[in-house]
This record gives structure tokens, C-alpha cells and sequence, in this order.
């Protein structure tokens, strides 16, 4: 029984990783600041402005983002401050939730509360972390996190 759950996992791990996105989808999503909407459809995803981007996607309703967003929140701005690209996107959930939660953090966040990008990235969890060079390729991945900026960051090679 055992091998066969191992054979299961091992099975869609392999899957997940053959069929995930070489590149970043691009997206069109309303940005805000607190509950202030500052731009509307800005492109997220695609062409990097900088050598590295990160793109965040977080829920509301998920347990293990809300016990991330400081240590999310710090690495954000961190990695802004020193000229990474970051887009921290808030979705999959009700619009108010999606607000509401947005407001925990300091920095700019992508809304998506209709998961259409979560949709488009091909992944069934969150937190979730993409690296992505100039062109958009993905580099690195990771579902999930640490309660460390640090161990985070050597995680995502950033």
C-alpha cells in the first residue's frame, strides 16, 4: 500500500512538473494600494523589467499565507529596495476578502479575486513564488514558504 501511495504522489509530482508554464503568463489586473485602486489592468507577468522578477500569488481564506504576510510583506519590500521587480497578487476569493486582506500589506498588490490568473499560472495552491528572468521565464518555484526572509530567499535563489 505504501508504494503504491509513493508511486501515486511521485506520479503527479512528475506530471505537475512536466505540464507547469516555461514562462510567466501575462495578465491584465486592477492594482492597489490599501483599498486604493492606483492603476487599472496593469500587465502582470511576461518581459521583466529588471534581470529578476518574483511574482506572489496569495489568497485570503488560505491559513498558511495569512501566517506568511509579514515575513512575505519584509521580503517584498526588500527585494523592491534593491531593484527586483515583485508582484504580490491577492485573489481567488471574494472581492471585499480580497481587499481586506490586500490592506496587511505595505507594499502595491495585483487583485485577482476571480482566480482567472491563478487559473493561468497551472498551479492548485498557495502561497505560491515564481522567479522569472528579463525574457519571463520561469527559473524557480516554490509552493508554500518559510517563516524566514532568508531561508526564503535561498530557497527562490533571489
Amino acid at each position: 500500500m505504501k508504494k503504491l501511495l509513493v508511486a501515486g504522489l511521485c506520479l503527479v509530482l512528475v506530471g505537475y512538473w512536466m505540464n507547469r508554464p516555461k514562462d510567466m503568463p501575462v495578465g491584465f489586473l486592477d492594482r492597489y494600494e490599501g483599498e486604493r485602486r492606483i492603476d487599472k489592468a496593469s500587465m502582470v507577468g511576461g518581459v521583466c523589467s529588471t534581470d529578476r522578477c518574483l511574482t506572489i500569488y496569495v489568497a485570503p481564506w488560505c491559513p498558511y499565507c495569512t501566517q506568511l504576510t509579514p515575513v512575505i510583506d519584509q521580503m517584498a519590500r526588500d527585494l523592491q529596495s534593491e531593484g527586483v521587480s515583485v508582484a504580490l497578487i491577492v485573489g481567488s476569493d471574494s472581492l471585499g476578502k480580497v481587499k481586506a486582506y490586500a490592506k496587511k500589506y505595505s507594499v502595491p498588490v495585483y487583485e485577482d479575486a476571480n482566480g482567472d490568473y491563478y487559473r493561468s499560472i497551472g498551479v492548485t495552491a498557495v502561497p505560491y513564488f515564481a522567479v522569472t528572468n528579463a525574457s519571463g521565464k520561469i527559473v524557480e518555484t516554490m509552493l508554500g514558504g518559510y517563516t524566514s526572509v532568508a531561508s526564503m530567499r535561498q530557497e527562490l535563489g533571489i
